[in-house]
């Protein structure tokens, strides 16, 4: 009699992740009589939960003649969903498939944090942010964060961080000094993939130096530009410009001095555009900076 393929799966199928790559399958053979011939072996599919397309086959040889047979496939991604199932097959082709079976792979220690990057460098303090690992292995519970000077260990400091913490302030460094720094990504499993870096602290901050050289132009009822040469930065970079006004009656009586407009986060600016004047009132205007480092310092000297 022709054998032909099988007409039964695998019986009693178990498939069980044994680590964060390698799923372990265990089954006893299709009753003999529904093998239809002699039994080649058994191929071990796996297959992502939503990728059906993209099927691991890895094909086992009969062990003789016990009656639970025992197959790895290994090379999973760390901490996905699979589906497993197993056939057996005979010279003419492939039996039934046993019903997949959906399972995940254990978790694991994560990889690199990505797109460690240095801000607000100032002589004392900065900052320092990154994004969460592309291979995260896991459910990220927090980051370990730690710095210090190379070569001076009892200078080391640490600190653990919550999963929804991207960026850490760094303060009592001491200026113009290397310093080391290393950020890692934790899940139950462990401390992943430490990404390291160098950073130096900048020079001690200044006052910024006061505004100079200031036109008052673009006049109309409501608006008016005020222009100017910026002072020193102090070291720092400028954080804010501030304008402050006051009006100044028929009867030569000095109103108090308000603010009048802000500008943030443009330390390069040399121009504002004051808004919301009111018509036809004379107004004595003078100007204020911010730097990272201090708040607002001496202002210019008052334009009318």
């Amino acid at each position: 009699m022709a054998s032909t393929v099988p007409t039964a799966p695998p019986q009693e199928v178990e498939v069980l992740a044994i680590n964060s790559t390698t799923i372990r399958f265990t089954w006893s053979p299709p009753p003999q009589q529904f093998i239809n011939g002699i039994n080649q072996g058994y191929k071990l599919l796996v297959w992502p939960e939503k990728s059906p397309e993209e099927v691991i086959v890895v094909t086992i040889t009969p062990d003789y003649p016990g009656s639970r047979h025992t197959g790895l496939v290994s090379g999973l991604k760390k901490f996905n969903w699979y589906f497993g199932s197993t056939l057996c097959f005979t010279t003419p082709g492939d039996g039934p498939r046993s019903s997949p079976i959906l399972l995940q792979t254990h978790e694991d220690t994560p990889g690199p944090v990505r797109h460690l990057s240095f801000t607000e460098i100032l002589d004392t303090s900065l900052r320092v942010s990154w994004a969460e690992p592309e291979d995260k292995n896991g459910i990220i519970t927090g980051y370990v964060l730690w710095w210090e000077v190379p070569g001076v260990e009892s200078g080391r400091v640490e600190r653990t961080l919550s999963n929804s913490t991207l960026q850490h302030q760094l303060t009592g460094l001491t200026s113009t000094t290397l310093y080391t720094l290393q950020v890692a990504a934790l899940t139950a499993a462990g401390r992943g993939v430490v990404t390291p870096s160098t950073i130096s602290t900048g020079v001690p901050p200044e006052l910024p130096g006061s505004p100079s050289n200031l036109v008052i132009s673009n006049i109309s009822p409501r608006t008016a530009t005020l222009r100017f040469r910026p002072g020193s930065d102090g070291k720092t970079g400028i954080s804010q410009w501030i304008v402050e006004g006051q009006v100044v009656k028929d009867d030569r009586k000095e109103d108090i001095w308000t603010v009048v407009y802000q500008k943030d986060n443009q330390p390069d600016a040399d121009s504002v555009e004051i808004p919301d004047l009111s018509p036809y009132t004379k107004y004595r205007m003078s100007f204020a900076c911010c730097s990272l480092y201090r708040d607002p310092e001496t202002l210019s000297a008052p334009r009318s």
